[in-house]
Parts: structure tokens; sequence; C-alpha cells
């Protein structure tokens, strides 16, 4: 705005002053003033180029804002579920720590069948039914019970086990009536867990549970017919968090 200013103050200065003056030096000032005016015209454009890219910038500054805005939920769902797979990893590591360390206590059982395992994410202890039960009695065997009251001293050695609630789920080998290896696993599975939470066994007895599943959930198909009695079996399966 000064220089527009001093622009019109030279026109009028020429006006004022024109008396007097050469025709040569009338159009040296002429040309002056028209210099002037262009110096003017071209700085207003470029004042109002620089005030358009200012106007965009704080468009694109807004847009920017409002994308950093609505993002940030997707930022958190992302941190979240990254944080939980990360829980998930450590608690994996930790249960397969543990399941080996389980394992290692329970190596004089295995030569007789007894398995620790991940089970679908689980821990499980699968003890096998001959060894438990002869034939089809509901009666645990004496080398039944002695198993038992090992797998209960093992679990017991890890304090970090025992606030887990534990499922007892008996298997058998098909039937002629199929209801009636129902009604014998859902027998097993409660005689096995009595005895774990009795003296004997010592654990307790609001975070155990019973279930017969009867021929249900086979370990060994039908093509392996010479394996079936794999599938007569009593696991123990450690539940996850808030079962």
């Amino acid at each position: 705005m000064k220089i527009v200013n001093l622009a019109v103050l030279a026109a009028m200065a020429l006006t004022v002053g024109g008396c007097g003056r050469t025709e040569m030096e009338w159009d040296q000032k002429v040309r002056e003033v028209e210099a002037l005016s262009a110096r003017v015209a071209r700085q207003n454009q470029e004042r109002t180029k620089l005030d358009e890219d200012a106007a965009r910038l704080q468009e694109d500054n807004a847009a920017l804002k409002a994308e950093v805005a609505a993002r940030a939920p997707v930022r958190s769902v992302e941190a979240m579920c990254n944080e939980q797979l990360q829980g998930r990893q450590q608690s994996g590591e930790q249960l397969k720590q543990r399941a080996d360390a389980l394992r290692t206590r329970l190596e004089p059982q295995a030569s007789e069948g007894l398995t620790v395992s991940l089970r679908r994410g689980l821990l499980t202890v699968t003890l096998p039914g001959p060894v438990l039960f002869d034939s089809k009695n509901t009666e645990l065997t004496p080398k039944g019970r002695q198993m038992l009251r090992a797998v209960a001293e093992a679990l017991m050695a890890d304090p970090a086990l025992l606030p887990h609630f534990f499922l007892v789920t008996a298997h058998e080998v098909p039937a002629k009536n199929e209801e009636t290896a129902i009604n014998r696993s859902q027998v097993r599975a409660a005689v096995v867990r009595d005895l774990m939470t009795s003296r004997q066994g010592g654990l307790p007895p609001a975070r155990w549970s019973a279930a017969g599943r009867g021929v249900v959930d086979p370990v060994v198909g039908d093509d392996k017919p010479d394996q079936a009695a794999r599938n007569q079996r009593v696991e123990l399966t450690m539940l996850p968090d808030g079962s």
C-alpha cells in the first residue's frame, strides 16, 4: 500500500510541476510513473498469489488435521490389537514352558502312556483309560490311583496352575449301546475328578469339573482299528482365564 501511495504522489507531482518542464523531461516523468505503476501492479499480483497460497495451506492443514483425527481411532485399535497379540504370544510361551515343566515332572508316568500336550491351545494331561480302569469298570485300579496322585502332586508343584479351572473329560471306545458309553464316560470322569480333589489329590474342588464325552472326539480314526484303544482315555484340561 505504501508503494501505491508513492505512485499517486508521483503522479500528482507530475501534474502540479508540469509547467515549465521540457517535453523530454515530461516524457521521462511519464515513463517513471508508468514503471512505478507496473511495479505496484506486480507486487499486488504477488501479494494476491501469496494470499491464495496461504489460504490453500490453511485448507490443506485443516484437511490433514481432519484425517489425523479420523485415523486416531484406527491407530488406537491397531495398538490395542498389537498389545493383545503380544499378550497372547507371551501367554502362549508361558503356557509352553509350564507344559514342558509338567511333562518333565511326569516323565516316570510317560512310559505308561501319560502325555502332556497343548491340545487345541490348552494345557492337557492325557491318561490312558486302560491304566485307570479295568475293562468296562468304573472303579479306579491301584495303578490308576497312583498315576492320578502323581499328576496331582505335579500340578501342585507349580503354584501358577492352581488358580486355574480344570475340566476332566472321559472318552470311550465305541460300544454296542452308545448311551452306555456316554454314561460310563460320565461316571469315570466324575471318579477321576473326585480323587483329584480328595485328600489324596489335594486340589481345590471348586475349580474342578467333570464331563463324559462318550465316543465323541476320538484321537484315532476308524481307519486305524489297531490303535482304537487310544480313544479310551481321560483328559485333564486347564481352561483359559475367564472360563
